[in-house]
């Protein structure tokens, strides 16, 4: 069948309701400072107006505060978990196996492991909000990083991975 003569103008079609002009959420793959439109993680976090922009920003920042918490903290939980490993080192063969299957060993590993997939998760939530392209929220993002690192004596890591 060919409906190519069933052409219809959709300029006179009424505004369907509760879809009055309402703007999409930019997405700018170059280096910009556009701040209408711009939606951050997803279109929940629509930015239309300036003081939302600022509070956004704010906002990207205490994650980045956050992030640096998370990290410093896991660390910290590494450090106090590897106290207890010369102990189990120097433990006879049946008597170490005994021990790592004690619940406390079980439990650090797990919380260990949880701490770890939050960090990843946390990253790349960061690495998202980064890839906006948008010059000042990656400004946010690191100063939020900065700052994080300073309130709580974060150690400079051998690489600036994500994880």
């Amino acid at each position: 069948m060919d409906h190519s003569s069933h052409n219809m103008d959709m300029g006179d079609m009424p505004d369907m309701p509760g879809h009055e002009h309402q703007a999409m959420c930019s997405m700018n793959m170059l280096l910009n400072s556009d701040y209408e439109n711009l939606c951050l993680l997803s279109s929940s976090w629509h930015i239309k107006t300036l003081p939302q922009f600022i509070i956004s920003l704010l906002l990207v920042a205490v994650m980045g505060v956050g992030y640096e918490y998370v990290r410093v903290k896991a660390k910290r939980m590494e450090t106090r978990c590897e106290l207890y490993l010369p102990s189990l080192i120097s433990l006879p063969v049946d008597q170490s196996q005994e021990y790592t299957n004690t619940s406390l060993v079980s439990s650090e590993s797990w919380s260990k492991s949880l701490i770890y997939g939050v960090l990843v998760g946390y990253s790349y939530i960061m690495m998202l909000l980064f890839m906006t392209y948008n010059i000042w929220v990656m400004l946010a993002v690191v100063s939020g990083a900065v700052l994080g690192h300073h309130l709580f004596h974060g150690e400079m890591r051998d690489t600036m991975a994500c994880h």
